[in-house]
C-alpha cells in the first residue's frame, strides 16, 4: 500500500484555544505525525479542503498559513519522491526524520544535545542551571516536543504567564526565557536556519535586586549554629566562614 500524506487537527488546545496542525503519514495502517508548527482553532481547519485551502476565512490569517501548509506538505512529498529515487526505504519514519533536518527540527533535542556539550565545556553552576530550566520547560510542555518553527511570540508569552503563575519572581522568569534564546541564537548561527525571530519583538525586564552583605552579628550567629559534622551544610558554612575572615 502506498504512503499517504494528509494533514490533521488535534485536539488539546493551548489556552488562547487553538490547537496545532501536524501531517499523518500512513503506512499499511501504521501512521506516524509530525507537527507543521502552524496552530488554528479548530473551526478555522478543514481537514476535507483541496490543497492550499485547508485553513478556512474565517481564521484572518488563513491566507499566509495555507501558504505555509502547503509548502510544508509539498516538502514532504518531495521528500518521499527523492527517497524512492535513491532507492532508500521510504517509510514513515524516514520521511520524518529528513523533514526534521530541514525547518522543523526539534529544539528540545537540540537543546538536549548542547547541554551533553556544555557539561564538558562550562561551569558546572551554568550547566546545573540549564538543565533546571529545561527541565522547566519540559514540564510545560507536558511531554509534547517543541520545534523552532513553534517558538513564536504567541509561545513565549504563554511561557511567561505559566512561569508566572507558578509563583517565580521576575528575574527567574526571565532566566528561564533568556536561555531559551541563547540556545535559538545558537541553532541559527550554527545551522542557518530561516525562522521569523520572535525576540526580536519579544522583550524581557529586568528587576534590579539589592544585595546586602551581613553583618559582624550575624556572622557570629552563624558561626554558633551547630550543625552535624561533615555534613554538606556543616561543610558550607566552614568554607563560606573561611572565605570571610
Amino acid at each position: 500500500m502506498a504512503i499517504t500524506l494528509k494533514l490533521e487537527i488535534n485536539n488539546k488546545p493551548k489556552k488562547d484555544g487553538t490547537c496545532l496542525i501536524m501531517l499523518r503519514i500512513t503506512d499499511n495502517r501504521k501512521i506516524k505525525r509530525i507537527s507543521s508548527g502552524v496552530f488554528v482553532k479548530i473551526k478555522d481547519f478543514n481537514k476535507e479542503a483541496e490543497q492550499g485551502k485547508w485553513i478556512r476565512r474565517s481564521n484572518p490569517n488563513y491566507t499566509k498559513l495555507n501558504i505555509e501548509l502547503e509548502k510544508f506538505i509539498n516538502n514532504a512529498r518531495d521528500i518521499k519522491n527523492t527517497l524512492s529515487d535513491k532507492k532508500k526505504i521510504v517509510s514513515p519514519k524516514n520521511i520524518i526524520t529528513e523533514v526534521k533536518q530541514k525547518d522543523t527540527e526539534s529544539f528540545i533535542e537540540y537543546f538536549e544535545m548542547e547541554l551533553k556539550k556544555v557539561e564538558k565545556t562550562k561551569s558546572y553552576n551554568f550547566y546545573r542551571n540549564s538543565v533546571s530550566k529545561l527541565n522547566n520547560l519540559k514540564g510545560y510542555l507536558k511531554g509534547e516536543d517543541l520545534l523552532f518553527t513553534e517558538i513564536d511570540l504567541n509561545f513565549l508569552t504563554n511561557y511567561e504567564i505559566h512561569l508566572r503563575e507558578k509563583g517565580n519572581c521576575e528575574n527567574t522568569i526571565n532566566t528561564n526565557l533568556r536561555l531559551i534564546r541563547i540556545f535559538y541564537y545558537k541553532a541559527i548561527n550554527e545551522k542557518e536556519l530561516v525562522l521569523k525571530n520572535p525576540f526580536k519583538i519579544y522583550k524581557m525586564s529586568k528587576v534590579n535586586t539589592s544585595k546586602k552583605s551581613l553583618n559582624i552579628e550575624q556572622i557570629k550567629q552563624l558561626e554558633a549554629i551547630e550543625l552535624k559534622e561533615y555534613s554538606t551544610l556543616w561543610n558550607t558554612k566552614n568554607f563560606f566562614l573561611f572565605c570571610f575572615y
